[in-house]
């Protein structure tokens, strides 16, 4: 079996898995004596989800492995693991990564004005959007977002330092 495809296929399983395990306990949501379905909804639809693109990558990658003509030679698991390492979209995954692990461990601390500001600039740099461009979209979103969100919701985001 072709072992990228093998591999992915069982990560989203097992990503599936951990998310049905995880939101085990949330509470069903009731009203006026009828069960709705609660905040484990959405995670478990996308698990789901998550889950059936698991199967549908092992199966491909079974298919590719039969239509596969058996004399040829299969690259090894450190050789896909270089070529994936080296693929071009790596280094903006591994930004993105990065830049959403800041975000949630900065955003109390730097406040939400600020931090959304630069989490989406850094983002919009990554994928080749002009400098100028990035900073204006940055700040358009972020003044929708505290007006929608603080003004007509009256949902307090996170003021941090600055209290802006």
């Amino acid at each position: 079996m072709n072992v990228r495809e093998t591999t992915i296929g069982f990560l989203l399983m097992a990503l599936s898995a951990f998310t049905f395990y995880i939101t085990r306990d949330f509470p069903p949501f009731r009203s006026r004596g009828v069960t709705l379905p609660g905040p484990s909804f959405f995670p478990r639809f996308i698990a789901t989800a998550l889950f059936c693109c698991g199967i549908l990558e092992l199966v491909q990658a079974y298919r590719q492995s039969r239509s596969a003509k058996e004399h040829e030679k299969q690259p090894a698991f450190q050789q896909v693991i270089s070529d994936f390492i080296r693929s071009p979209g790596m280094g903006t995954m591994v930004i993105s990564i990065i830049g959403i692990v800041a975000y949630v461990l900065l955003l109390e601390r730097i406040g939400f004005e600020i931090m959304t500001a630069a989490f989406l600039v850094v983002m919009m740099l990554c994928f080749k959007v002009k400098p100028v461009k990035a900073v204006a979209y940055s700040v358009i979103v972020v003044i929708v977002m505290v007006v929608l969100f603080e003004k007509l919701f009256q949902v307090p985001l996170p003021p941090g330092v600055f209290h802006l």
